[in-house]
């Protein structure tokens, strides 16, 4: 999404504060830095969960199993403390809020555009400047029928290239379509409701991962997509507005920025 709220005092991390920013790589508005967290880690979650909002610790709480709330207390501990560092303030202290698909934002802090993917023991946290940004991972898993799942949510162009895939690469081609198409709806901050088949994507693998079509939420500005897989064996896409960047990947672990 777009700037929520005009800045009101400049944080110390953000540009024009005179100090860098934190311990993220972030450091220019053509720089976007991808980290990616395992979320299995017990100590982790202990070691994170005083970082979370009231609201945040209710939502973990609701989860029926352990497993999932433990991976989301990480997930959003380790989104605090990425933020925190860049912002050079207590993770604890940042106040989040939410647009109207649930996609959150600071509004102390309109510059910093980040996203938070997660899927079964993984999680990936993109931040840029200036720049809307989106990603999305998805574990490797079988889809019983990845064309009927298709024909149900992609775009006419992209069934027809699915189609044309053999059954060996299919299921590859249609989880490429989906983390990219999640991604750029991530990125304009419509999420799933935006429609996967308002815009078109590459999907075939082996072929650049480049947008075919865009639709309306994205005319007026350019955008890069980019193939990240978080590990080998995963799907992974990043989109990114403006001009090309320079994508830098690294590593959290609890006492890390």
């Amino acid at each position: 999404m777009k700037c929520y709220a005009e800045p009101m005092d400049v944080p110390r991390g953000l540009p024009g504060g005179g100090a860098p920013l934190g311990g993220t790589g972030v450091t220019a508005a053509d720089e976007v830095v991808l980290t990616q967290v395992l979320l299995e880690d017990e100590a982790a979650a202990a070691a994170v969960d005083p970082l979370l909002a009231p609201d945040e610790r209710a939502r973990a709480g609701r989860f029926v199993f352990p497993v999932h709330a433990r991976r989301f207390v990480v997930a959003r501990g380790a989104l605090r403390s990425i933020l925190g560092a860049l912002l050079d303030v207590p993770p604890a202290t940042l106040r989040l809020d939410y647009g109207p698909q649930g996609k959150p934002y600071l509004p102390e802090a309109p510059e910093v555009s980040f996203n938070l993917t997660h899927s079964a023991d993984r999680a990936t946290v993109a931040v840029a400047l200036g720049r809307r940004v989106g990603v999305d991972i998805e574990a490797p898993r079988g889809v019983r029928d990845p064309l009927r799942l298709a024909r149900r949510f992609f775009a006419p162009g992209e069934i027809q290239e699915l189609a044309q895939l053999d059954e060996g690469r299919r299921l590859a081609g249609f989880l490429h379509g989906w983390t990219r198409k999640e991604a750029f709806l991530k990125a304009v901050g419509s999420g799933l409701s935006g429609g996967l088949d308002s815009f078109d994507v590459s999907l075939t693998p082996g072929v650049p991962a480049v947008f075919r079509r865009l639709g309306p939420d994205a005319e007026g500005a350019e955008w890069q997509l980019h193939d990240l897989p978080p590990a080998a064996g995963w799907f992974g896409a990043l989109v990114v507005e403006g001009g090309p960047v320079q994508v830098r990947q690294r590593s959290w672990e609890p006492g890390s920025p």
